[in-house]
């Protein structure tokens, strides 16, 4: 047996495979990227497994390392214009593919949609409360609408929610109530899955200091808060709370409420 027959017997088949057929990587890496988008699709933002991605980039990683890997192999055996050519092509390769990714990243992930309404579907009988339009309720207008609103003697009166294309702003109103700060936490009414909590924290967020009777504690002229679960027009229970913390950091709930919302599409 010579040499060649010794060295094509000890070749695996798949690297034989790969040195005849290299230029159909990239067909086969732009199937197995289409299959995987339709994949992450459907099964949208809310529910799609992180690996998927991960499995996306290592596909596209991978292809352009072996292509690199059988133009080395053509260098190694003296087969220069075939070890040159495989080289361009995987330069070619990789721009196809950075500019791939590019287009997916905002054409596409951007517009994933959330299926969290969907599985989180309002629970039957439940009472949800309604905000009120955004537009009656302008937040750099006097607080005179929802003040009117408001009964000292009902506490569900005390919160008053106002949004439009899943941005909302809030009124709140309380007795006395000690120096600190307030804020507000929502979770899904059904499962009781937080929403948003640090952005919901952040951006509602608002300082108490020498509120001794009852009156407004916050107005609509602080900043907007979105549900990041979920998509604008798809509709789930809420359940809205309203916390206080304290200037030595103790927190207690002053309030929940049930609302209707959407989420907000980013």
């Amino acid at each position: 047996m010579n040499t060649k027959e010794v060295k094509s017997v000890r070749e695996p088949s798949v690297w034989q495979w790969l040195k005849k057929y290299a230029w159909r990587i990239p067909l086969i890496t732009l199937g197995l990227h289409f299959i995987l988008l339709l994949t992450i699709y459907w099964l949208g933002r809310g529910q799609t497994a992180e690996w998927l991605v991960w499995a996306y980039l290592v596909i596209s990683v991978l292809s352009v390392l072996l292509l690199l890997a059988v133009a080395i192999e053509a260098f190694v055996h003296r087969r220069v214009k075939k070890g040159i050519g495989i080289i361009v092509a995987d330069i070619v390769w990789l721009a196809v593919l950075f500019v791939e990714n590019y287009l997916v990243s905002m054409l596409f992930f951007f517009t994933l949609p959330d299926h969290y309404a969907d599985r989180h579907p309002i629970p039957e009988g439940l009472e949800l409360n309604e905000p009120l339009n955004i537009e009656i309720v302008h937040p750099y207008r006097d607080t005179s609408y929802t003040a009117a609103l408001v009964d000292t003697a009902d506490p569900q009166t005390w919160l008053q929610l106002a949004g439009e294309m899943g941005r909302y702003r809030y009124d709140f109103y309380y007795p006395e109530l000690e120096d600190g700060d307030i804020f507000l936490r929502c979770f899904e009414a059904g499962s009781g899955d937080p929403l948003s909590e640090e952005h919901i924290t952040f951006r509602t967020w608002t300082e108490v200091k020498g509120h001794k009777e009852f009156g407004q504690v916050a107005n609509m002229r602080q900043k907007d808060f979105q549900l990041y679960e979920g998509d604008l027009g798809e509709y789930y229970a809420v359940r809205v709370e309203v916390w206080h913390q304290n200037i030595y950091g103790e927190e207690h709930k002053l309030l929940e409420k049930l609302y209707r919302m959407d989420g907000w599409t980013r």
